[in-house]
């Protein structure tokens, strides 16, 4: 056995050397030129150049796909990608999926490369026999060998899936191999334990006594009990319901490992195939050299048969081959979704290259600069320009069969993919305007997929063949990128495919203003799907509203446009909520402009709040930026104003008697949005007054309180009021040139500027830390009586988030304190009236022994757990503050101000949330 092998076996791998029924061994083949070089991108060879007379043609056949367009764009028309691809829009459109040659004198570094033990990551398996047929015969087998196991109490191994000399045993094809032979008798009387070890490819030749004693005991272990049971008349038993399979991607958090290397070893998680995590468990952790190897290794025994030259037709014939027919046991391993600002980039960075990349740097093309560029609308949708895995890049490290299953982009955005290094991957791509078809197609090949997940088309787990799609009349174009290629999706695309060996690539989605009313269309299926979007597109649209753009800028067209829709849909959906509520009877609340409503001009950002503190509809998950509805009765659910969801929202109530405890929460009126506009009609502007008319002012102060605190804002620098007439319309510049704002759009070599480190955390939100920790205006002046320094009684002006009460002998506040519906004060604590213990504001005085206690969005996993927020005071005698989740009691988070702790609270809930982000994967 190679010595690689041996040292697969000892660390206890999770690779599975895929089994090839009765194809004989042959020598093993390297790499044309140096041994395993990827970017040789050479044909698999025989060491010796020829071997048996061993058929090799797969049988499998591919269908005639035409290829994607593939694009040279010249040295200058490379400088601005978004003028480019604006050019080929046309041509790209009708094939969903586009190559991009870049000219030949721009040959990007890869400095991961040069770093490759210190880049680490972990891995996903892929259970490539299952992402077309989940019950397939070795599926099955399986099912029923557990199930055998677990019924008569019999010792279970801990790991169902053995390894012999570091290569995975089928134990289907273990027990078939053996029955076909006549039983277990007849192999042990003929010793031909070898046989069968060379049969199932666990060795090359029957010589090996140790292997073939190894194999013995696997199957004894595994397999004897079994077997002499179905010879004494024992049926596949059904299993029960709760046993089967379900289609269910299994998005780890991803807890990257920054100090591991070489092979796994303790791989912990199980095989992917539970009721909870079909197709992608948990990996090993690697450096970018040991999965290299053990990629390079995979593929040498996979092809170490084959005595000619392997094609990418034949590599293409054996994925479908695997995948359609669903009787090998295959699991592969993918470093996928890879975070580039925490594992690094493999585009240069001024943190990871040397000064003569600098070029490269800057480079428009790279991954890191593009999403942000003039003419790319995600630089707009968050106060730092960047979602993980959207707008900021991830890499992908790949081996062969790696895969990407059907999916399109997040909110229906483009994407684009550049290959640094290593073996080829085909792509499969279906035009934007097939979608539907494709869909409809998808759920008539898979309808019991369906059936127990009606989201399967979201959780990136299923494959379909495109033989399959063609006949059914979908239209899917094909193509193979190589290392220094980049690949672009359209919007709506769908698109899938594998890798063909190791390989390292990197991907962004990026967002040219054509884009919008793709987005708004992904809005209008999520919600019909119960989706939760990644961001809000009404908020992105508002904020490109309130840039003011030129009238001559290429995007004001498309933002007109969307605004006018925009408009529409939400005065229709107002309107309807009018008459559902009894027009004499709906209210209406207006969450307050001085702090949400917020331009950041600075950020170009409107907003003041992030969609992680941002609410969403109870029934479709829309996120309930321009408006929501609440149930006066229960002000702690709310909803969009579609009736559908209002209905949901009201458990099915008669809405003439419900409907008048309804409540329209809005951040802009309808007469404002309409004043947004740069072109208007008078007509469309008194269908927005009458309408606002319609609802009557909320006068019941504790619904409002409820409604502050769902839509609380982003406190802290740059939160300014906008004042003046053209801040509170937003209204887009009918003439005069583009704003000054635009100026800083450019920067110098064309890039924009965006810190990408190796070891950087991603940047932390802004958040509003007193307010979290409960310290509202109303505990504030109650803080400020206590040491006379002004302050009430804690009623009169404020958000109305709390009323607190005296107590009539020592005058202090009684506890406990509600703040709103997610907070409560259980202890005040004692106020330091000394120096250091004054907030940043000088407005008061902390109190030390504070105690709070709120709910919050997890940091370990999807859904809210409590969180008790506490003031201490530090060795230094100064105040210091602590936030600690019920789910994490030993491993509070302790900083220096109420805001640092929120934010680092923050900054994990959003990652969660990234991670059970079903993404690209390509």
């Amino acid at each position: 056995a190679c010595s690689a092998c041996s040292a697969l076996a000892a660390a206890g791998p999770r690779i599975a050397w895929v089994l090839h029924k009765k194809k004989p061994w042959a020598a093993s083949y390297k790499m044309n030129g140096e041994q395993h070089d990827p970017n040789s991108n050479a044909d698999v060879k025989s060491e010796n150049g020829a071997g048996p007379s061993t058929k090799n043609d797969v049988d499998y056949e591919l269908p005639d796909l035409p290829e994607a367009p593939v694009f040279y764009p010249t040295a200058e028309e490379f400088q601005d990608p978004m003028k480019y691809l604006e050019s080929i829009r046309a041509q790209a459109e009708p094939a969903g999926v586009i190559k991009i040659v870049p000219p030949k004198e721009w040959r990007c570094p890869f400095p991961i490369k040069e770093n490759g033990d210190s880049f680490h990551f972990q891995t996903c398996v892929q259970s490539v026999d299952q992402l077309r047929h989940r019950h397939g015969p070795g599926t099955k087998f399986m099912q029923r060998l557990r199930h055998f196991h677990r019924t008569r109490g019999l010792h279970l191994p801990a790991e169902m899936t053995p390894f012999v000399d570091g290569r995975q045993v089928d134990l289907y094809s273990l027990y078939k191999d053996v029955e076909e032979r006549g039983g277990v008798d007849v192999v042990e009387a003929g010793k031909g334990w070898g046989e069968v070890a060379v049969a199932i490819r666990i060795v090359r030749n029957s010589a090996s006594a140790h292997m073939a004693n190894r194999l013995r005991e696997v199957y004894r272990e595994y397999l004897e009990k079994y077997a002499q049971a179905v010879e004494q008349g024992l049926k596949p038993e059904d299993l029960p319901e709760e046993e089967q399979f379900v289609t269910v991607r299994k998005r780890f958090s991803g807890m990257r490992m920054s100090g591991a290397s070489g092979y796994a070893g303790d791989e912990g998680g199980d095989e992917a195939d539970t009721a909870d995590s079909f197709g992608f468990g948990e990996g090993g952790f690697y450096s970018f050299h040991s999965f290299r190897r053990k990629a390079h290794d995979f593929r040498d025994k996979w092809f170490s048969g084959w005595n000619r030259s392997v094609t990418k037709e034949d590599v293409e014939r054996e994925y479908w081959r695997v995948v359609d027919g669903g009787d090998l046991m295959l699991r592969v391993e993918y470093g996928n979704d890879l975070d580039a600002s925490s594992h690094g980039s493999g585009f240069p960075t001024p943190e990871n290259s040397r000064p003569e990349h600098q070029p490269y740097i800057d480079s428009t093309w790279n991954l890191n600069n593009l999403p942000l560029q003039s003419g790319s609308l995600l630089k707009y949708i968050s106060p730092d320009g960047e979602i993980s895995g959207v707008s900021a890049p991830w890499v992908y490290v790949g081996m062969l069969f790696s895969s990407f299953c059907w999916h399109n982009e997040d909110n229906y955005l483009y994407s684009i993919n550049y290959m640094h290094h290593g073996a080829g991957k085909t792509w499969y791509g279906i035009p934007g305007e097939d979608a539907i078809n494709f869909e409809k197609v998808f759920e008539s090949e898979v309808p019991e997929l369906f059936e127990k997940d009606p989201k399967l088309l979201f959780k990136l787990c299923t494959m379909i063949a495109p033989k399959v799609l063609r006949e059914r009349g979908v239209r899917v174009n094909h193509t193979v990128q190589e290392p220094g290629e980049f690949i672009v999706t359209l919007p709506q695309a769908y698109h899938a495919g594998f890798s063909h060996g190791f390989n390292c690539s990197e991907a962004v989605n990026f967002a040219p203003a054509d884009w919008l009313p793709f987005g708004r269309a992904s809005i209008q299926r999520y919600r019909s799907k119960k989706r939760s979007p990644v961001f809000s597109h009404e908020r992105l649209v508002l904020t490109l509203a309130h840039r003011n753009l030129a009238p001559d800028d290429p995007s004001t067209p498309w933002v007109e446009a969307e605004m006018h829709s925009l408009i529409e849909s939400e005065m229709g959906l107002r309107r309807n909520l009018v008459v559902m509520g009894d027009a004499s009877a709906v209210r209406c609340y207006r969450i307050p402009r001085d702090e949400s409503n917020a331009v950041r001009s600075s950020k170009e950002w409107i907003g003041g709040i992030s969609e992680a503190e941002m609410p969403q509809c109870q029934r479709c998950l829309h996120w309930l930026y321009l408006s929501a509805v609440l149930d006066s009765r229960n002000p702690k659910k709310l909803s969009c104003c579609n009736s559908e969801c209002v209905q949901a929202l009201l458990n099915g109530e008669d809405m003439s008697l419900a409907g008048r405890n309804l409540v329209l929460a809005y951040r802009f009126s309808m007469t404002e949005l309409v004043g947004m506009m740069s072109k208007s009609s008078a007509h469309l502007l008194l269908q927005a007054r009458q309408l606002d008319t319609s609802f009557m002012p909320l006068s019941d102060s504790g619904v409002a309180s409820a409604l502050t605190v769902w839509f609380l804002a982003e406190s802290g620098a740059g939160a300014a009021t906008v004042k003046g007439s053209d801040a509170q319309t937003g209204r887009m510049r009918g003439v005069g040139g583009a704003p000054a704002e635009q100026a800083n759009d450019k920067v110098a070599g064309g890039g924009v500027k965006r810190a990408n480190t190796v070891v950087a955390a991603p940047k932390a939100p802004s958040v509003p830390g007193k307010l979290y920790f409960g310290f509202c205006e109303e505990v504030i002046r109650a803080l400020q009586k206590i040491v006379g320094d002004g302050g009430n009684d804690g009623s009169g002006e404020g958000r109305g988030l709390c009323k607190i009460e005296f107590d009539a002998t020592t005058n202090l506040p009684v506890t406990p304190i509600q703040v709103g519906h997610a907070c409560v004060i259980e202890q005040l604590g004692e106020v330091q009236a000394q120096p250091g213990w004054q907030d940043a504001d000088g407005n008061f005085y902390w109190p030390k022994g504070f105690r709070s206690r709120r709910t919050f969005p997890s940091m370990k996993q999807e859904g809210k757990c409590s969180y008790s927020c506490e003031v201490i005071e530090d060795e230094e005698g100064l105040p210091a503050f602590k936030v600690t989740s019920s789910e994490e009691p030993n491993a509070p988070i302790t900083m220096d101000s109420p805001a640092l702790c929120w934010q680092q609270v923050m900054q994990r809930v959003n990652q969660i949330r990234a991670s059970k982000r079903p993404k690209t994967g390509s």
